[in-house]
């Protein structure tokens, strides 16, 4: 089974990971980690910076090989519009699952980032599951609980 996780930042990286470990995959997965550097938009701190995002991607590589010995697992960082490069990359490697976080909240950037996730399940090929985190925690508990993965 092919599964893409297209990881944002630190947040929805806990979620995808957590999610991934305890989900029940059949033998031999294969993973497959993106991350788009938005080249679309004029914020440049909208997402993680290409050297931020590679320690970010090390890291969770290190992390699922860890605890998914049998997984194969691969990463990609890219340029260009966020849907796009991932139904692309789902597409060309013919996943049949993406895992991906959601992260609701407020002001027009982040309304732009919930879209993300729906125009992915909208116009992806495959299952989408979007990994929303649990109300019970608070943002301070996911920042605190990243370096956990770290």
């Amino acid at each position: 089974m092919k599964i893409l996780l297209p990881v944002y930042s630190s947040d929805d990286a806990k979620l995808i990971v957590d999610f991934v470990c305890n989900y029940r995959w059949p033998p031999h997965p294969s993973f497959a980690l993106i991350h788009v550097v938005d080249d679309t938009t004029n914020d440049k701190t909208a997402g993680l910076t290409r050297s931020s995002a590679e320690s970010l991607i090390a890291v969770l590589v290190k992390r699922l090989t860890a605890l998914l010995p049998a997984a194969e697992i691969s990463w990609k960082i890219v340029s260009g519009e966020t849907v796009l490069e991932i139904v692309t990359m789902a597409n060309n490697w013919e996943a049949d699952m993406i895992v991906m976080g959601y992260r609701k909240r407020n002001g027009i950037h982040d309304c732009a980032i919930a879209s993300v996730s729906k125009a992915v399940a909208m116009q992806a090929p495959c299952s989408v599951a979007i990994i929303s985190p649990p109300k019970h925690r608070s943002a301070r508990s996911l920042d605190n609980s990243i370096a956990a993965i770290h």
